[in-house]
């Protein structure tokens, strides 16, 4: 497979665009499924007026296509739709549906089609992140799936096709969330942890076999088994992965059982391990091991045999000998491909709704195509999500013999099979998968973060008037989730889609086609090219003097991110450059920075380009600097969770293209500015305050703000209302027709006023739509 050196420019630059006078659309959020009849709703916090086109599968000749180094797009004139369902209405067709014989392909006109519930906001900021390693996994049998919004839509005005396509979404998805063929294997499994004659307390039970053969997801299966839960007193779940860290491994476990480990040394966390699992019988997975140290593992050992008798270890891994290690050279469970049976039972459940196709030459022709796939159910579900877009009688032959044909049989056959799905995909979003590449291996990734980082790239292309950038870049990861590029995906008690992962081996696939321009950091680094575009910081960052040689020198830098920063940066060595100043000196074609700095830097203004800012979950920021509100292009502002922050900066309305501010958590904000109500572009507003004597103070703005703002979706929370002068205000909130949760408080001291409280609340009047209030007073 090839890969490009570095990630080349985009072929089209266009310059840095003049601050314009509409911001670019942005992400969404995401709750509970949605029953299985109704396709995938966009994302949390944008749930569009009308549902997003689907997009048309477009071939594209196997020519990797990176990353692009360009200025975003000047942002296309944005219409917000204006047709909504009213809460728990739904048209029902007047008619039976009618059927496509299995193995043709129906074609009809792409057109939007009505998605059952709109996407609702989520009330978590974006500033929640966290690692699956040390998350309890989700059951395999519940995992969200897209419903695929790929097919074409039938025209609007047919309700036969859009019953029948919605029909065949929620069957065609289903195969994606069934353990097909594996029920074998967890019988055996389960047998081995429960029945296992040993010596030892504690044993080890390592599963083997290749990528994507779904050995994680035979883990959960057995993690979420009856038998199990019952069977032991505590469990727990970690993901390894490819740095096998000692201290990182026991901060991982005591997460897993619902511990924060705090920034303890190693000792202290294993003191609090051992307290955790002495004298229980427990059961521990640690899942994509990869580890052939000896003495590193025997040193991980040493610290797992107080458990009781009984407790047992299941290791996940690819490696014959990291299994001989583990266990001690005993008996491993070695996990095989499925057979032409089983392959073509999951194969058939995607493309043909488990139904058998009636041509014969269709059957003879799937049934090749899956042999080539080796009993992969990864590579089965790639594929057959593929070939689910065309007419099985003319183009699965071609398929077969002109790009299937061009895998060897090696060892990297699964790897290419899945890059035939991403040859396939369209320019944009094979921008966007690519940029996937950043993200650690396991990472639970924020989808709604997700869409605003590819909106801050410029790979969301804005050519439907009708729709944001949020709507559309769901869009992209929907099509990418359908394509099996994400899974694990989550939704939040909306029904808003959260959060997903990435298989390994898709991991893989990003990190190949993206070349040099995208860079993982650990501790470890002691040098970056200086071609890299995109940095992320895999390890806590306490000082400038850690930022590996080379990356300063990464002048076209688009992306600084430090997802692993639990705490605030603190420098106190003033003799050095502080990393804030290090960001503004030598990376201002930055589009994406998220960091914890104590404080801003007043020259950030010099980030022209700058589009989204996240210094979340920082106790230390008093102020943020006024000069952030020359960054004209800046989309996404987050200061979630900065609990000392006393005010916003005073002239946001220059701001005109913001459209997401996060502020929940502030607990020490005052007032909102004079002039937000300015920023009619903003889609996200978290947190609204309102001020005491805010008719006299200058700079601070009235609950009147918001009248102009009606745009806002997800989830607002206004406090203070017992501030409100005489409790008359206009019902502000009556025409934000896509506001999914609405809460509602005051703060009782002697200025507050209960009456007019009172009549403040009754006079907001929310819009029908509204799906949450929750009133504290």
């Amino acid at each position: 497979m090839g890969t490009p050196s570095s990630l080349p420019t985009n072929p089209n630059p266009s310059p840095s665009p003049p601050p314009p006078q509409s911001p670019p659309p942005q992400t969404p959020p995401l709750p509970q499924s949605p029953p299985p009849q109704s396709p995938p709703p966009p994302p949390s916090q944008i749930p569009p007026l009308i549902p997003p086109t689907p997009l048309s599968p477009q071939s594209e000749p196997p020519n990797e296509t990176p990353i692009p180094d360009s200025h975003s797009p000047e942002p296309a004139p944005e219409h917000v739709p204006t047709q909504m369902k009213t809460q728990g209405k739904t048209k029902k067709a007047a008619s039976k549906p009618k059927k496509t014989p299995v193995g043709k392909r129906k074609r009809v006109p792409s057109v939007p089609f009505d998605l059952n519930s709109p996407p609702q906001p989520s009330s978590e900021p974006v500033s929640k992140r966290t690692r699956s390693s040390s998350q309890t996994p989700t059951p395999v049998a519940q995992t969200p799936v897209p419903q695929s919004p790929l097919h074409s839509p039938a025209p609007a005005s047919s309700a036969d096709n859009i019953e029948e396509n919605k029909r065949r979404h929620s069957l065609a998805t289903q195969a994606k969330t069934e353990v097909i063929g594996r029920e074998d294997d967890r019988k055996a499994i389960v047998d081995l942890l429960l029945h296992s004659a040993t010596v030892d307390n504690v044993s080890v039970i390592p599963i083997v076999g290749m990528g994507g053969l779904g050995k994680t997801t035979l883990a959960q299966y057995v993690y979420n088994d009856e038998k199990v839960k019952n069977h032991f007193e505590l469990k727990l779940w970690v993901c390894v992965s490819d740095v096998f860290d000692l201290k990182v491994i026991v901060e991982k476990m005591l997460k897993s059982i619902g511990k924060e480990p705090g920034n303890f040394e190693l000792d202290q966390l294993q003191t609090s391990v051992r307290n955790a699992i002495s004298g229980k019988k427990y059961m521990l997975v640690l899942d994509d091991v990869w580890n052939e140290d000896l003495q590193k593992w025997m040193e991980l050992k040493a610290l797992l045999m107080c458990g009781a008798r009984g407790s047992r270890i299941l290791v996940t891994t690819r490696s014959e000998k990291v299994a001989g290690i583990t266990s001690g050279k005993k008996t491993h469970y070695s996990l095989k491909g499925l057979d032409l049976d089983k392959s073509w039972s999951l194969f058939k459940k995607i493309v043909f709704e488990g139904k058998e196709p009636e041509s014969p030459n269709v059957k003879n022709n799937g049934k090749r195509i899956i042999e080539k796939c080796v009993g992969v159910p990864l590579a089965i579900k790639t594929i057959a999500s593929l070939l689910y877009f065309r007419d099985p009688e003319r183009e699965w032959l071609p398929f077969l013999e002109n790009d299937l044909s061009k895998i060897a049989q090696d060892e990297n056959v699964i790897l290419n099979t899945l890059k035939l799905s991403y040859d396939h995909l369209s320019s944009h979003l094979k921008h966007c998968f690519a940029y996937c590449a950043l993200f650690p291996k396991d990472y639970v990734i924020d989808v709604k973060k997700l869409i605003h980082l590819w909106a801050a790239q410029g790979f969301i292309e804005s050519s439907n008037s009708s729709l944001c950038d949020e709507d559309i870049g769901l869009q992209y990861f929907t099509e990418l989730w359908w394509r099996s590029f994400f899974q694990e995906v989550e939704r939040d008690e909306l029904g808003n889609v959260e959060n997903c992962k990435m298989h390994d081996l898709m991991h893989e696939l990003a990190t190949s086609v993206a070349g040099k321009g995208i860079c993982i950091i650990n501790f470890k680094e002691k040098s970056v090219d200086e071609s890299v575009r995109h940095v992320l910081f895999d390890f806590r960052l306490y000082s400038s003097q850690q930022i590996p040689a080379g990356l300063s020198n990464a002048l076209k830098l688009r992306t600084f991110l430090l997802p692993c920063q639990e705490f605030p940066i603190s420098e106190d060595d003033v003799s050095k450059l502080s990393i804030s100043e290090v960001i503004v000196l030598n990376f201002r074609e930055l589009r994406v920075c998220d960091t914890k700095i104590e404080k801003v830097s007043n020259s950030i203004n010099r980030l022209k380009h700058l589009r989204y800012l996240d210094v979340s979950d920082n106790e230390k920021i008093v102020a943020l600097s006024n000069s952030i509100t020359n960054l004209q292009n800046l989309q996404v502002l987050n200061v979630s969770w900065c609990s000392s922050l006393k005010e916003l900066p005073k002239d946001i309305k220059k701001l005109i293209n913001l459209r997401h501010l996060y502020c929940v958590g502030c607990s020490n904000l005052t007032h909102m500015p004079r002039g937000l109500g300015q920023l009619t572009s903003l889609r996200t507003l978290t947190l609204f305050i309102v001020a005491k004597d805010n008719s006299v103070a200058k700079n601070v703005g009235g609950l009147n703000e918001l009248n102009s703002l009606n745009n806002l979706r997800g989830s607002l929370a206004i406090t203070s209302l017992g501030y409100v002068k005489n409790g008359i205000i206009n019902p502000i909130l009556k025409d934000m027709s896509l506001l999914q949760s609405l809460f509602l408080s005051s703060r009782r001291d002697d200025d507050a006023n209960v009456d007019n409280e009172e009549m403040a609340f009754q006079n907001l009047q929310p819009h029908p739509n509204l799906k949450e209030l929750k009133v504290y007073k």
